[in-house]
């Protein structure tokens, strides 16, 4: 049996290419606006529930004036899709940013699964600076502290097993321990390691990293994935609403279904079209 794989949206922020994207202005393209839409996904075979990230928390978006057009908060959307997040028994966490963290307290049966290189980089003495914990959620990271020391977060290192079908992969850059998540071979969840189709197939990276170097493989192994065959979802493209079928017609906004449908457009990648910065100044 093969999993069920949805991709929840929680809300969209909009930006411009230029905010976005490093160095977005020396590749001689014209500024366009991007609604950077928020998702978490959901895995689902027969009674076996995976959550994979849990979103944010509305209250971090409205401390900071950032606007948000809502669509639902995370645990309303699981509840839509006959999910309580309260008997939800594993949340893998692609990596411990606001977006991804904020709703971690409404899992209280859920293991958390973080690659290492992740949970220890938010633990040090740098994750802990002022620039760093602009990018988490402060209360969150406490609350996984807490399940940490309750034997609730399971570290991984590297490429690992984490259920039948379901593996999880190290795609360092955006943040130390960014990881992807691989489900029947077939379908890989980027995450943060590809925000935008744009920024993956073009190999444009993404304003926000820790590491340039490693982001920029990252995009290469995803690249890899997709030419052998596997559909790669970014994990903020306001197009994957369009490229896949909606979960309940009566409610697009809720979201989509990865898997199990034909994807309307390819995410494959052209390498023909990955264009060179320009060196005008």
């Amino acid at each position: 049996m093969t999993w069920e794989v949805s991709a929840l949206r929680i809300g969209q922020h909009p930006a411009l290419c230029s905010r976005l994207l490093y160095g977005y202005r020396s590749y001689g393209r014209p500024d366009v606006a991007v609604d950077l839409t928020f998702f978490f996904w959901v895995l689902r075979r027969g009674d076996e529930i995976i959550v994979v990230d849990t979103g944010f928390d509305e209250a971090w978006f409205a401390a900071r004036g950032s606007e948000m057009r809502w669509s639902v908060p995370p645990i309303e959307a699981l509840r839509a899709i006959g999910i309580d997040a309260a008997t939800v028994a594993t949340v893998v966490l692609t990596h411990l940013h606001f977006d991804h963290i904020g709703t971690v307290a409404s899992f209280p049966a859920a293991k958390f699964i973080i690659q290492r290189q992740e949970w220890e980089f938010w633990l040090s003495e740098l994750g802990s600076t002022a620039p760093m914990t602009a990018h988490t959620d402060v209360a969150a990271l406490d609350h996984l502290k807490s399940a940490m020391k309750a034997g609730r977060v399971r570290l991984v290192d590297g490429s690992e097993a984490v259920a039948d079908g379901v593996e999880v992969m190290l795609a360092p850059g955006h943040t130390p321990g960014q990881q992807l998540v691989v489900v029947d071979g077939s379908l890989v969840l980027a995450s943060d390691a590809a925000h935008l189709y744009d920024e993956l197939n073009r190999r444009m990276l993404f304003g926000t990293f820790t590491d340039a170097v490693a982001m920029y493989d990252s995009y290469l192994l995803l690249q890899t994935l997709a030419a052998d065959g596997l559909t790669v979802v970014p994990g903020h493209d306001p197009q994957v609403l369009d490229r896949f079928p909606s979960l309940d017609p009566a409610r697009p906004e809720l979201g989509v279904r990865l898997t199990g449908a034909t994807v309307r457009s390819s995410s494959s990648t052209t390498r023909a079209s990955w264009p060179r910065p320009s060196t005008s100044t």
